[in-house]
């Protein structure tokens, strides 16, 4: 492989579908049902394509995308703030990392709009069980007013139990995230609260 007339010292990269716009990094999501979610105005195009044209130690630049061709138009999505949703070549994708964002609301633009929070196996992804109404709104408001830390900052003491929950939203779609009990650490990049702490351990308790 080679970029910018030079040979690149490492092997080629297995890329999966991401792109940078706006400081922002996205990443598609390969599970939601989207035929509710609607495009909207054009606010960029892909630039470049990293995939046979860069070494491992590039970093992603605005308008980069991994797999997309050069001029992929990339659009809002209806409903959704850009800096949490956009759209290019018809598949949805969503932040990954949002250096502006202070809370879990700036990131994920998802407030009154969550449906339902279900358990998950870690083993297979299965569906295990779903939280109560009730349990539902009150996590959703304690997960929204979460510090956004950023992942790799949570990472470091994602430890203990591990429990995958899956939120759904008004449009029929959907996204995993994971919680670590032992320091409440939860994706995409906070910690959480006991109050929320206790809200999944009683509803794990009722699977």
């Amino acid at each position: 492989m080679t970029t910018g007339g030079s040979k690149c010292p490492d092997e080629e990269i297995n890329y999966g579908h991401a792109l940078k716009l706006n400081d922002i990094h996205y990443t598609r999501d390969y599970e939601s049902d989207l035929s509710n979610v609607k495009k909207g105005k054009k606010i960029g195009e892909v630039g470049f394509k990293l995939s046979g044209n860069s070494c491992s130690n590039y970093r992603m630049k605005n308008g980069d995308a991994t797999l997309l061709p050069v001029s992929t138009a990339i659009y809002e999505v209806a409903d959704y703030a850009q800096e949490y949703r956009v759209m290019a070549n018809g598949e949805l994708y969503e932040v990954t990392d949002n250096p502006k964002a202070k809370t879990i609301a700036d990131l994920y633009d998802i407030t009154g709009k969550v449906t339902k929070v279900s358990f998950e196996s870690t083993g297979d992804g299965s569906h295990i069980s779903d939280f109560s109404p009730e349990a539902t709104n009150e996590f959703a408001v304690e997960y929204l007013k979460l510090k956004y830390i950023g992942f790799d900052e949570m990472y470091k003491k994602a430890s203990g139990n591990n429990y995958f929950l899956r939120i759904y939203l008004t449009d029929g779609t959907s996204f995993r995230i994971s919680y670590w009990s032992d320091h409440q650490a939860i994706s995409p990049g906070a910690f959480g609260t006991d109050e929320l702490k206790k809200i999944i351990q009683e509803q794990s308790q009722q699977r």
